[in-house]
């Protein structure tokens, strides 16, 4: 009985020395490569679709993160922005031009000054504006154009509204010679314009902004009507 347990016991003993040697190799070799830096990425991120463009709001806490490394169309397009650690009531912000309409991905990857650490990948996708969809947008109508004489007032309504619209840009020089450019609300439907002179002319514009959270807002052509 006693000789069969000495080399079952002698076995394990090897076993146990093997286990301990490959542990000491691995972290051996960590020892030589030295210590692993992390860089943090942002806390919090939200990106805004523009104009041929986005914007970056980010909030960072990581001292060590000192550049933002941004890559889209399949890595071939890349930035590199400065970042900077943030308060809690102040974000960060930062633009990417030039972009392409359409749906962009991009890769953000936090670095720090020497670009020997990095963070780990986050990826994004949102939809940029152009010339495609400028080319969409309509302008409204107006009716009910009535002219008061004795008030020298401009009266009409605003007629159809299209989505997207978010308001009207209107101008015209009133009887004062005063030039008026104002920016008039798709709630206010009803519209008057004060001192206005017989026989004038005035010129309006739609406003669009493709989704609540895009940065650019979109303009139709000027229409210019004249007041009989």
């Amino acid at each position: 009985m006693r000789k069969t347990i000495i080399p079952i016991l002698s076995s394990i003993v090897l076993i146990l020395i093997s286990a301990c040697s490959d542990m000491n190799e691995l972290h051996d070799k960590y020892l030589m490569n030295g210590e692993t830096i992390y860089i943090a990425k942002f806390d919090s991120m939200y990106l805004y679709p523009g104009r041929e463009r986005a914007m970056m709001m980010y909030w960072l806490s990581d001292p060590k993160a000192k550049k933002c490394v941004i890559k889209w169309a399949l890595g071939n397009d890349s930035i590199i922005k400065d970042i900077h650690v943030t308060p809690l009531d102040q974000p960060g912000y930062l633009f990417i031009e030039n972009l392409n309409e359409g749906s962009v991905s991009f890769d953000i990857i936090n670095r720090d000054q020497n670009f020997k650490f990095a963070s780990v990948k986050d990826s994004y996708t949102l939809t940029v504006y152009g010339d495609n969809f400028q080319a969409t947008l309509l302008n409204v109508s107006i009716k009910n154009l009535k002219y008061n004489a004795s008030k020298s007032e401009l009266g009409y309504t605003w007629s159809g509204d299209y989505d997207n619209t978010i308001g009207y840009q209107l101008k015209y020089t009133d009887k004062m010679g005063t030039s008026i450019d104002t920016l008039l609300s798709v709630a206010n439907r009803n519209i008057v314009l004060k001192q206005f002179p017989s026989g004038g002319s005035f010129e309006y514009r739609t406003l669009y902004l493709p989704e609540p959270a895009a940065i650019d807002t979109f303009y139709t052509d000027y229409r210019s009507v004249k007041v009989p």
